[in-house]
């Protein structure tokens, strides 16, 4: 994890898959959309597919229950390009408490150079830490409610 210098970034989806268990291959619609959200992403995060995930699917993902608890929150979350929105993100993990130098210490840690392409991945991670932290998140006990205008954005 990004304690040990590795950031993480991903998508959470839903699709046809096929799963070949004596080869441990696994092909399909939802690990190729995953995969394609996760490149189009600008940062060490995670996004959830609001297009598979919470349409009428609102019982897989208790989603407001999560983000109260802060497991997820509602942020633009920086993408290459597309419709800039809001979109539910994974939250940081519990007992995750960094500076925003340590951060940015630990994400290039294994980078000889830094490049403009990191240092922007960098830069909206950090935003995103930073913006998280502030509405205190970071800690369990704390509970932040969705804006009810945020959620009317991400249905759509």
């Amino acid at each position: 994890g990004i304690r040990e210098g590795h950031p993480l970034r991903g998508a959470i989806t839903r699709g046809p898959l096929h799963a070949d268990r004596s080869t441990a291959s696994f092909v399909g619609e939802g690990i190729v959309r995953a995969y394609r959200m996760e490149q189009a992403q600008v940062w060490s995060g995670a996004i959830i597919d609001s297009e598979r995930i919470l349409p009428g699917h609102m019982d897989m993902l208790p989603s407001l229950y999560l983000a109260m608890s802060g497991a997820l929150s509602l942020y633009k979350a920086p993408l290459k390009s597309g419709e800039v929105k809001m979109r539910f993100c994974c939250g940081w993990p519990g007992g995750v408490d960094l500076t925003s130098e340590d951060l940015r210490k630990q994400m290039t840690r294994f980078t000889p150079q830094l490049t403009w392409d990191v240092e922007m991945k960098v830069n909206e991670t950090v935003r995103f830490y930073e913006w998280y932290k502030s509405k205190n998140l970071v800690t369990k006990a704390n509970i932040w409610t969705v804006d009810e205008a945020d959620l009317d954005q991400v249905m759509k």
